[in-house]
């Protein structure tokens, strides 16, 4: 695992920055270290990867975007935030998705989302709902306040991207519905 950590931090990163300069994006989305099963107390590498993977980012005027994911130690709204805080860069911001907080057993909004106020660097857009006390699944209609989350979003200032994640089948006719749905919640 720490080989693989190794390259990922090495070459991997290198070549994704090289290739979004070639591009001429200046967000790379990323995700924090997943967590070991088991595993309650986050290993002092993850902080030291993500502060490298940082400094490499500012020397190439590239901003990353942390994405909460629910397997990772930058699982939810506050424990992004409280990771995004303690590096202190401006290279480094969320990737806020309301729909992995939500997995992750996190209310996303408003709860998740004060905890990343301020420090959204790109947003990423799909709805879920329970199945069970411990399980979800993706949704077009799901139970997330979509319309409060792009109302707070708006009223921050936030005039990043939203992108359309497409976990639901079939896929063009879900991120179809999807921004028919997002259209509906901004007007």
């Amino acid at each position: 695992a720490i080989a693989r950590l190794a390259e990922h931090q090495t070459a991997l990163l290198h070549e994704s920055i090289t290739f979004a300069k070639r591009l001429g994006c200046r967000t790379i989305v990323i995700f924090g270290i997943v967590k070991s099963p088991g595993e309650q107390t986050m290993p002092p590498l993850v902080r030291t990867l993500l502060k490298d993977a940082t400094r490499e980012a500012e020397k190439a005027a590239i901003m990353l975007a942390l994405e909460n994911e629910h397997i990772c130690w930058a699982d939810s709204g506050e424990h992004t935030a409280a990771l995004v805080k303690e590096i202190n860069s401006p290279a480094l911001r969320i990737n806020w998705d309301p729909g992995n907080a939500f997995s992750a057993g996190e209310e996303p909004y408003p709860r998740g989302y004060q905890a990343v106020r301020g420090l959204v660097g790109h947003v990423h857009v799909k709805d879920a709902r329970r199945t069970g006390p411990h399980s979800t699944e993706w949704a077009i209609e799901g139970e997330i306040d979509w319309r409060g989350q792009l109302q707070a979003l708006k009223k921050d200032g936030y005039d990043g991207v939203l992108s359309i994640e497409t976990h639901v089948r079939p896929k063009v006719a879900s991120a179809r519905a999807t921004l028919e749905r997002l259209r509906g919640a901004l007007s």
